[in-house]
């Protein structure tokens, strides 16, 4: 079980007036949740046969409540009735100072229930079985899911809002060798909404999102283990995603969008190739696009914050000889490519960032200087620790300064 409590009071930007002003709104908000949590299972082994079996069976329970009292301010004898604004900012010659919070009248805002899902309950019944035999594992599971948003039966509900759902989970693993696995999987998904301390706020009975993955790859270690390779290629289904409805002058409230379907490749390589020297890289190719909208002009589209390409790496070398002893030297890469974003005609660019490192290790000392965005605007950190004991003292005391340049 748990509890959040959030106070908050804060300006935000509504319009712009001119490329160099905007226009100020201000919210108070009180907003509480309440989780309740219940997992249960029992796992049962045994063989028949050349058969190994894994029997889980399991019951498990969530309930969140959600109290959410807001307000908004205005100054309707300097800005009009229903404004929402409380005053204006210059963006370019910015003057602070403490703004007459007590002064701004309660703006009254229209009861509507279905503004945000502020209760929930869901239950689980699901049994699992996991068969081994020779080099195949195969595991099979079944989730039985009773969902219901806690609120009242009327024309005003959604027909998702109490869904009981079966939820199938496939998957199988084949052991070429001590090296090798071979996987496949298929399952579907629910995620009813969960309160947390973000608001949203949405324009429509909120409804559960499910989700459909396919997933098939392979896995493999070097070097005694110690270096891991894998590879995998996805589908990725998922219907009633709740995205910002980009409304400057409402940032908490969310629309659910119809469906978005994922595909692609993941590849990635981590662990060392000598004791001295590791390695991690990965690169991913993702195609993630919008099927489903009331937005008909969406439908098609790249989605929001979803490069087609991303890599990263991150390779370290040791010296274990010599007057190097102790020193190390790393580099390494990060880079994404063009991202969309919530506003139309708005691509955010393809970018790499490429970092170095210098470290050195001590009995009592370490430090480290790493050199940021290298071939652009590189900047510097540097960092040191050092430990020590003073006479009577219990432990050790850990002095570290860091330095940014």
């Amino acid at each position: 079980n748990y509890l959040t409590w959030q106070s908050l009071s804060e300006h935000g930007i509504k319009d712009y007036i001119t490329p160099d002003s905007v226009f100020l709104t201000y919210a108070n908000r009180q907003l509480n949740t309440l989780t309740h949590n219940l997992s249960n299972y029992f796992t049962y082994q045994f063989q028949t046969g050349s058969l190994q079996h894994r029997l889980i069976a399991g019951y498990d329970f969530i309930s969140s409540s959600t109290d959410l009292n807001q307000w908004n301010g205005e100054l309707p004898d300097i800005f009009g009735e229903d404004s929402k604004i409380v005053g204006t900012f210059s963006l370019k010659k910015p003057v602070y100072f403490t703004r007459p919070v007590r002064t701004y009248e309660r703006e009254e805002e229209e009861e509507d229930d279905d503004d945000d899902a502020e209760e929930y309950s869901t239950s689980g019944l699901y049994v699992q079985e996991q068969l081994s035999f020779k080099k195949w594992r195969v595991l099979f599971g079944l989730r039985q899911e009773f969902y219901s948003s806690g609120e009242e039966n009327d024309d005003s509900t959604s027909e998702d809002d109490d869904q009981d759902i079966l939820l199938p989970r496939i998957g199988v693993v084949y052991t070429a060798n001590p090296h090798i696995n071979i996987f496949a999987t298929y399952s579907k998904g629910f995620d009813p909404f969960e309160a947390s301390s973000v608001v949203q706020v949405f324009n429509a009975p909120f409804k559960p999102i499910y989700s459909e993955l396919a997933e098939a790859g392979i896995k493999t270690d070097f070097f005694k283990n110690n270096l891991s390779v894998n590879f995998s290629a996805y589908w990725i289904a998922l219907k009633n995603v709740a995205v910002n409805a980009n409304d400057i002058s409402n940032p908490d409230l969310y629309v659910q969008r119809g469906a978005e379907l994922s595909k692609g490749f993941e590849a990635e390589v981590f662990g060392n190739i000598l004791p001295n020297f590791s390695i991690a890289a990965s690169y991913a190719y993702n195609i993630a696009k919008v099927t489903k909208s009331e937005v008909l002009t969406d439908v098609g589209k790249i989605k929001e914050n979803a490069p087609r390409n991303t890599s990263n790496t991150w390779i370290k070398y040791s010296f274990t000889k010599g007057w190097t002893k102790g020193f190390s030297i790393a580099g390494g890469h990060s880079q994404q490519g063009r991202r969309n974003t919530l506003t139309d005609n708005l691509q955010l660019p393809a970018y790499c960032t490429w970092k170095a490192g210098l470290y050195y290790g001590g009995k009592k000392f370490n430090m480290q200087i790493n050199i940021n965005n290298i071939f652009n605007k590189t900047y510097w950190t540097a960092a040191y620790n050092y430990a020590a004991k003073w006479p009577g003292a219990p432990r050790n005391y850990i002095i570290t300064v860091d330095y940014r340049f």
